[in-house]
């Protein structure tokens, strides 16, 4: 089956299909390392004005040490870590739609939302994006915009029950 698409004047608009959506409303994708640059440019702003205002810090929790990575950040939440509770609305996703959909993130790209395997253990999209930060690299940039080691806040599963 297709994926809807919003389609004005002959440019597609992006995604439209509920689970998308949703995806947005509910936690935003991970960039990629190198892929902020583009939002960058695209909204014609530093890379540091950039997450100053518009991105967090987020991770992927792996023994022995978390994986950083780059997120758009949740409304409320920006130019730093993600809350204990990572959930909440991308700062992108505006009247129903990705403002910046032409540079989404890789995790959006990949069909977050609408990709049959974006939660299997063994093939989840989540992972994937957050294996492309698994570098000294990477994890340097992420020190260098935040300007400090970046911590995993800890959130408990009582925390995850507010969402139910």
């Amino acid at each position: 089956m297709e994926k809807p698409r919003l389609i004005i004047m002959g440019e597609e608009k992006g995604c439209v299909c509920t689970e998308c959506c949703l995806a947005c409303t509910y936690k935003p994708g991970w960039f990629a390392p190198g892929e902020a640059e583009r939002v960058a440019e695209f909204l014609k702003i530093s890379m540091k004005e950039l997450f100053d205002q518009y991105l967090m810090v987020d991770w992927w929790s792996d023994y022995p040490h978390d994986i950083f990575n780059l997120s758009p950040a949740i409304i409320g939440h920006s130019g730093g870590t993600a809350p204990g509770r990572p959930t909440g609305c991308c700062i992108f996703f505006k009247e129903d739609r990705c403002s910046i959909h032409e540079v989404k993130p890789m995790e959006c790209r990949l069909g977050f939302g609408c990709s049959k395997d974006v939660f299997t253990e063994s093939n989840s999209v989540h992972k994937k994006v957050a294996d492309t930060w698994r570098n000294k690299k990477a994890q340097k940039q992420i020190v260098s915009l935040l300007g400090r080691e970046p911590e995993a806040e800890n959130y408990s599963l009582l925390d995850l029950l507010d969402d139910l």
